[in-house]
């Protein structure tokens, strides 16, 4: 299985094939350390989030929604969102692709 890495900041993303066409990206919470999020997408999607040429986060991820988008942009998770802005981490929760666990 394939793994991948991304840098935002001083965030690192790590994502890891779990099926022929799902890869799973996890990083930590500075507001919650120990908990670690994760969002799942594509292999195609994967394979272009970490290439040299890929189209904007809004475009390659319509699907997941933006607070969680954010991660793959500047490293920032929905609770550190939410702590600097204010932002309900609540609306996520309907999101099947979105989870929090304790690591």
């Amino acid at each position: 299985m394939k793994t991948y890495e991304l840098r935002r900041g001083q965030k690192i993303i790590r994502g890891t094939q779990e099926a022929p066409d799902v890869v799973c990206f996890t990083t930590g919470c500075a507001v919650y350390p120990e908990c670690v999020v994760e969002v799942r997408m594509t292999l195609a999607q994967a394979e272009e989030l970490t290439g040299e040429q890929r189209r904007n986060i809004p475009s390659l991820l319509p699907e997941v929604p933006a607070p969680l988008r954010e991660i793959f942009l500047s490293g920032t998770t929905p609770a550190e969102w939410d702590e600097l802005f204010g932002y309900g981490v609540k609306q996520l929760a309907e999101y099947p692709g979105y989870r929090v666990y304790k690591s």
